[in-house]
């Protein structure tokens, strides 16, 4: 607030609070995430969130892979349709590989190598809430609030982009989604072990 007095803020760069440097970055201002509106932070439960309204941002890593991983979100769609990605990672010569997308009238799906094979997690939501993309060597599991919606098995053997996108469906710069998003937590391992603390976690915090 200090930097935007009473003007808008918004986000060149989202820091990762892992040490691992996995920063998103948009240096382009017309496509940077909000975070000020007329000098006020943007809010989600009363905790500052990014505004992804139209906007996306680029991870220079391949963060989603073929093999464990654990995904935790917090986050609200702000249209009842957008296209838009909570994390995507496009594969060379297929359509998608991984991605945890906005699709169909703002339900979140888990679409997998270009196959189309998604789990639909739920309806359109009005309020924060959390999600979670649980990856095993099998199977992807996809948890709203902390219930299980529901499983696909996983494919293999694509290649992976050296980036992962955020707001963004399939890589592009047009189908881009309109949702709040205060936290994204990402393990490449397993959580399982840890999977009701972490989601606990987030929900004690967020409200969700």
């Amino acid at each position: 607030l200090t930097f935007c007095g009473t003007g808008n803020g918004f986000v060149a760069k989202w820091y990762d609070q892992s040490g691992n440097s996995n920063h998103a970055n948009q240096a382009t201002t017309a496509n940077q995430p909000q975070i000020v509106s007329s000098g006020t932070i943007l809010t989600e439960n009363s905790k500052p969130s990014l505004r992804f309204n139209g906007s996306y941002m680029i991870i220079t890593s391949v963060l989603l892979n073929s093999t464990n991983l654990s995904c935790y979100y917090v986050t609200l769609p702000k249209t009842t349709y957008t296209f838009g990605g909570i994390l995507t990672n496009k594969a060379f010569g297929a359509d998608d590989a991984n991605a945890i997308n906005f699709l169909n009238s703002g339900k979140i799906d888990m679409v997998y190598n270009g196959n189309f094979t998604f789990v639909t997690q739920l309806n359109v939501q009005t309020s924060l809430f959390q999600g979670t993309a649980l990856w095993d060597s099998t199977n992807i599991t996809l948890r709203t609030n902390s219930v299980q919606d529901g499983t696909v098995a996983k494919f293999g053997g694509q290649t992976f982009s050296t980036q992962t996108w955020m707001g963004s469906y399939r890589q592009q710069t047009t189908n881009l989604g309109n949702f709040s998003m205060p936290e994204v937590v990402l393990y490449q391992s397993n959580q399982s072990a840890n999977n009701t603390n972490i989601e606990n976690n987030l929900k004690a915090y967020y409200g969700t």
